[in-house]
């Protein structure tokens, strides 16, 4: 009785969160349209000439390099990259090889916080730091290529880093045959622990402008266990815009035995269904993406953390072998708020959860991104 006239709202809701982030992306249009006209607009030689000597001279401008922003940034990245440097010198060093120089790294660091207001009227708050690295060590990859990172790698396709264990991975890994390779590492915890998968992951298409991506991977980790899983995703690209369905699917020890003991609790809303450790989800994203960080990976696969302005909007629906376990929808707008390294990230969505009753839970995500590269974002026109 209660929830009925709850629905309309997050009708309303998504609705008025659309036509914000379309009059976002009409006023950033307008301003990149009047940039334009005024690079456009210059005068003829002779012309430009005489208002250069007419002109008055203007005070010399401040370097914008030197705030607390730009001296932060370029910190980090040479300290993070002098320490990739440092190792991959150190190996070539050990092994008496000549030494090739190391090229520049590109690390990404997010901060991230959720705020849920809860269907019983309760407040949520939930902060997550996300890392990143994307680091080639010419000296070592003959052998190994090594990987920091926050992505967990046993979690579902399509997952956020929100629905992720954002527990910081060090490891290396190592391909094989044809689209094989197989990664270990440590997953810093204050015991820490080891893992290790194995992963099969080609890329099928390129057929007017759709391309597949089946993947199919089998790992363990000394807390969690055994498991596998399989995804599929379709991807397609036209004109900046962006459609992806995504299918995926786990099994794992630790999911089995929380089942086992969900099901035989009375007071748990899975008592008497045994979800067999099973974990799905199906997801549908549609975008519109102006700007990617790297232009090179347009028609490509790519998540939030590859674009540099843009706005969409998902679908995703989660289960297990029995039922489904949790519905959403989420918003997502992306731009950058200063130069070409620092981004705001907002995510408003809606959530239905089985544990709670299939109520609507409101759920705000917000978070800051810094690029620390040591080469330029290739950004485009």
């Amino acid at each position: 009785m209660n929830s009925a006239p709850r629905r309309p709202l997050s009708i309303w809701l998504i609705c008025l969160s659309v036509l914000l982030l379309a009059y976002s992306n009409t006023l950033f249009a307008q301003e990149d349209a009047a940039e334009d006209v005024q690079e456009g607009t210059e005068p003829p030689r002779g012309e430009k000439e005489d208002a250069v000597e007419a002109a008055p001279e203007e005070e010399p401008q401040e370097n914008t390099d030197d705030n607390w922003l730009d001296h932060t940034r370029n910190w980090l990245y040479d300290t993070s990259h002098g320490a990739v440097v440092w190792l991959d010198n150190k190996w070539a060093d050990e092994q008496r090889q000549d030494v090739v120089e190391t090229p520049p790294s590109r690390f990404l660091l997010g901060v991230q916080a959720s705020v849920e207001l809860k269907s019983e009227g309760t407040i949520d708050f939930s902060p997550v730091v996300d890392f990143d690295t994307d680091v080639e060590l010419p000296n070592l990859e003959e052998r190994l290529k090594l990987f920091i990172t926050t992505r967990d790698p046993t979690e579902l396709d399509g997952a956020t880093s929100f629905e992720e264990d954002s527990a910081l991975r060090v490891g290396a890994s190592k391909g094989f045959l044809e689209n094989w390779k197989a990664s270990a590492g440590i997953k810093t915890k204050w015991l820490p622990e080891i893992f290790t998968f194995v992963e099969w992951g080609p890329r099928y298409g390129d057929l007017e402008g759709w391309s597949t991506y089946p993947k199919l991977k089998f790992f363990w980790e000394s807390e969690d266990k055994f498991g596998t899983s399989t995804s599929l995703v379709f991807n397609r690209w036209r004109n900046r815009m962006l459609f992806r369905q995504t299918f995926s699917g786990k099994i794992t020890q630790d999911e089995v035995d929380s089942d086992e003991s969900k099901a035989m609790n009375p007071d748990s809303p899975q008592f008497g269904d045994d979800g067999g450790g099973v974990r799905w989800l199906a997801s549908t994203t549609l975008g519109y993406v102006p700007h990617l960080l790297d232009e090179r990976d347009y028609g490509r696969r790519v998540g939030g953390k590859d674009v540099a302005r843009g706005s969409g909007i998902r679908g995703q629906i989660r289960g297990n072998a029995v039922k489904s376990l949790e519905a959403k929808v989420t918003l997502f707008h992306k731009r950058p708020i200063y130069k070409d390294f620092l981004y705001l990230v907002l995510a408003p969505e809606v959530v239905w959860d089985e544990e709670e009753a299939w109520k609507e839970e409101y759920v705000f995500n917000i978070g800051v991104e810094m690029l620390l590269w040591g080469d330029d974002p290739i950004l485009g026109n």
